[in-house]
């Protein structure tokens, strides 16, 4: 039996599934074995046919891959917003090197990460109190 040729969304969703892998697999310390089995396959065989476009992406793997790589499901599959709860739904005000900050902290330990709040808060003072000082001037 024939494969059929994927439509030209579902190749997109392949190509954004394989940026994040090549993006996130060191990052995140996995291989395809790994992801597979954390997606409840049997093994790599059907993670490497989704990377691949060699099988169409559905929700379903969407959602598990979404979980095992850490991002939020519309970077696979964009469509998949309208299906998924509002609270869910990524903000549109938010730039991707913010989003791209906020994984990085969220690999931090607590300790960590407390710190890091700490310093950031600090920051945030400073600009105000020079920022209240600019207009007062």
């Amino acid at each position: 039996m024939a494969r059929r040729e994927l439509s030209p969304e579902e190749l997109e969703y392949a190509r954004r599934l394989k940026a994040i892998w090549l993006r996130k697999r060191k990052e995140l310390g996995l291989t395809q074995e790994q992801v597979g089995l954390a997606c409840g396959w049997s093994g790599q065989t059907a993670f490497e046919q989704y990377l691949n476009a060699r099988r169409p992406l559905n929700v379903e793997a969407v959602l598990k891959l979404a979980k095992v790589l850490k991002v939020h499901p519309t970077e696979i599959m964009p469509s998949i917003a309208k299906l998924l709860p509002a609270e869910s739904k990524p903000r549109e005000d938010v730039s991707e090197e913010a989003l791209e900050l906020a994984r990085m902290i969220e690999q931090l330990p607590s300790e960590q990460r407390a710190a890091l709040r700490s310093a950031a808060q600090a920051f945030v003072d400073t600009a105000k109190k020079q920022d209240s000082k600019v207009k007062k001037a």
